[in-house]
């Protein structure tokens, strides 16, 4: 049925439309390719809405009656009925109605007895495997082992599509709650070398979870899914237990524990569900988090040392993990001295540890504490590394913490000229902005901001002189004209 806004092309539609001879098998068709919400009156309140669907599901049992009373035998209607996909995959057409049909062809027994019996031969037509996810859910409702036998042969099928389809029967189930046989077909489904078989099957187990009685045996199921290095897979266990589906709080340590070491060969994690379970984990498990960060630094090593840069061991951007949240422990300070042992000793991944320190520590005395090793060492390669952790510290340190800076400065004078012209080009780099907006014919507010807090700093008439050569370093940069051009403004020509 074709739709319009005019309502004379509407009325000319229907004119050509009613010229068509009215048979079961178009009715049928129809109701095959349409579907609930497929709406042909106007209908602008919740009531005319719900009104519409509800003689829309009238309309398709009429039409799966007829269609099923014209044939003498069951193997005819299913011929016909296979004939239907072939014909709305030649039309180009969305057999949206197709579940409804099936459903309603269904209800006669013998019907669903034959078509299940195809199914598990493997002697139905191709396009008919999409029909195990109504038939499955229809044996499942009559009782008996039928709907067991149906499943576990669908997960064993070569048939990709039969496969897809069986699992996608026991995501729609209302568990209240699952069975045995429930379990023993998610079992068997959960094998599948398929990806979007397993998805499917941990969105099944997500809704078997939301029963008290299944919930220990939905999680462990859920725990046990092993997603090797497929990301978005490893975000589908994740979401299992977000949003209306299993809580988090459910999982005992060592279930959060398994599930965590699951993502540990996952090269990416920067998707929303590993990032929201990261971030829960982080804010109530903490010592959990600082063993899988442990465990990711390990693989990240291994991997570069392979040559394999496609490892990061934290996600970033949107999915960031916010680990300064993590609880002050012994198992944390631990943790930042493995990192800091790892920065010294392995090159390939130093900037990414730096970062990761970073993430887990803030900057202050006792940070600061931990570098001075280093610092005074006498060693220009331990300053060195120190100096790189202090350039990739969060803030404007020359301005937060002068105590520290100084001190740093005091240690690369000690070294040379060339140390200390080094770190000060690190400080005046750590201060700058990051981005440079402004209006035309002005100077960046941020840059202005820069200028006059160094001018501030050189006030004070106590202030050491390697903290006003640097300083002056800092407000040099900011005297740079980074004002954009005005629209107006002619451009040189080259």
């Amino acid at each position: 049925m074709a739709r319009a806004q005019n309502d004379e092309v509407r009325e000319r539609v229907l004119s050509v439309l009613a010229m068509l001879p009215a048979t079961p098998n178009l009715a049928a068709f129809d109701a095959f390719c349409s579907g609930d919400w497929d709406i042909r009156e106007p209908a602008s309140t919740e009531a005319d809405i719900w009104n519409a669907m509800h003689h829309n599901r009238q309309r398709a049992r009429v039409a799966a009656t007829a269609f099923r009373d014209q044939f003498a035998t069951v193997d005819a209607c299913i011929s016909e009925l296979a004939r239907f996909y072939v014909w709305a995959r030649e039309c180009h057409m969305t057999p949206n109605g197709s579940n409804e049909l099936v459903h309603n062809l269904c209800d006669e027994p013998e019907f669903l007895t034959k078509l299940a019996a195809e199914l598990c031969s493997g002697t139905y037509p191709p396009d008919l495997a999409l029909t195990a996810q109504v038939v499955l859910r229809r044996l499942r409702e009559r009782g008996g082992s039928e709907y067991r036998i149906n499943a576990l042969a669908a997960a064993k099928s070569q048939d990709i599509n039969l496969a897809r389809s069986a699992a996608v029967a026991m995501c729609g189930i209302k568990y209240d709650p699952a069975n045995d046989d429930d379990l023993t077909i998610l079992d068997g489904l959960a094998g599948h070398r398929d990806w979007h078989v397993r998805r499917t099957v941990v969105r099944a187990l997500s809704d078997v979870g939301k029963h008290p009685a299944r919930l220990q045996d939905a999680i462990e199921r859920i725990v046990s899914f092993a997603p090797g290095e497929d990301k978005k897979l490893a975000d589908g266990i994740c979401d299992a237990f977000l949003y209306s589906h299993i809580p988090l709080d459910s999982l005992s340590e060592a279930q959060l524990d398994r599930l965590l070491d699951n993502l540990v060969s996952v090269p990416d994690l920067d998707e929303h569900g590993i990032g929201m379970v990261l971030n829960w984990a982080v804010s109530n498990r903490s010592v959990i988090v600082i063993r899988f960060i442990r465990k990711r630094i390990q693989r990240a090593l291994e991997r570069r040392e392979a040559g394999d840069w496609s490892y990061n061991i934290v996600p970033r951007h949107q999915n960031q993990v916010y680990l300064l949240n993590l609880t002050n422990s012994a198992e944390l300070l631990a943790l930042r001295a493995f990192v800091l042992g790892k920065i010294e000793a392995s090159e390939s991944a130093r900037g990414d540890l730096i970062e990761l320190f970073w993430d887990v520590t803030a900057f202050d005395a006792e940070s600061f504490e931990t570098l001075r090793l280093w610092l005074h060492s006498g060693d220009a390669s331990k300053f060195d590394l120190a100096l790189n952790l202090l350039r990739g510290a969060p803030g404007k340190l020359a301005f937060s913490h002068r105590e520290q800076i100084l001190e740093t400065l005091e240690a690369a004078e000690k070294l040379g000229g060339d140390h200390l012209r080094r770190a000060i080009g690190y400080f005046v780099s750590n201060v700058q902005p990051s981005t440079f907006l402004g209006i035309a014919g002005e100077q960046p507010p941020a840059i202005v901001d820069l200028g006059t807090s160094a001018d501030a700093a050189l006030t004070d008439p106590q202030l050491h002189p390697l903290l006003k050569r640097l300083y002056e370093a800092i407000k040099a940069s900011a005297s740079i004209d980074l004002r954009p051009f005005s629209s107006d403004e002619d451009e040189e020509e080259f």
